[in-house]
């Protein structure tokens, strides 16, 4: 069975990013996961409709299809998630998200400051001109972002995929039952 191997490996996948939060333990996840996916998911139709009794096919793949219909739930958790473990710096950047990270002299005001600017607009950040010398280009470089911990995060969805496998190992042995192919 390659299925099952390939749905750990997607599960487990975000440990990479868990233990290592950065790009190279996101390019990590991404590698391992895409290897997950390549190994079940040209298969899946073909192995549901080997666990379907005969004549019980289509209740299998409506089932296989529910995921399609949790999609929205799932899509405002890992919103609401994302939010509180992974926040963002919105004093570092501009109404459209871009980072203010462009350095700009702005003679229009008295003190002679410093501006950082997007490659939209302006924004509402100025340098002091003893201590900073660059604009961010990160949140970890915004003066008023307040860290947070993403490998949490990870470590979370980690476990909520692992759900997955899990309930197909432990339900296996009943669906197969007298009905194996």
């Amino acid at each position: 069975q390659i299925v099952m191997p390939g749905l750990w490996l997607m599960a487990i996948s975000p440990i990479f990013v868990a233990l290592s939060p950065n790009v190279g333990g996101a390019c990590i996840w991404q590698i391992v996961m895409t290897i997950g996916e390549v190994l079940w998911s040209p298969r899946i139709i073909s192995w549901t409709a080997s666990l379907a009794p005969t004549g019980m096919e289509g209740l299998f793949f409506a089932i296989t299809s529910a995921r399609a219909i949790l999609g929205p739930i799932t899509d405002a958790v890992m919103g609401t998630m994302n939010d509180k473990y992974n926040t963002n710096c919105p004093d570092c950047r501009d109404q459209y998200g871009h980072f203010c990270d462009v350095v700009v002299n702005n003679n229009d005001n008295a003190n002679n400051a410093v501006q950082c600017v997007s490659a939209q607009e302006e924004c509402n950040l100025f340098l002091d001109n003893q201590q900073q010398q660059s604009c961010p280009q990160t949140c970890l470089e915004c003066p008023t972002w307040v860290p947070t911990d993403p490998s949490t995060f990870w470590y979370l969805l980690m476990i909520a995929g692992i759900a997955a496998p899990l309930s197909v190992w432990l339900f296996l042995p009943f669906l197969r039952g007298a009905h194996v192919r």
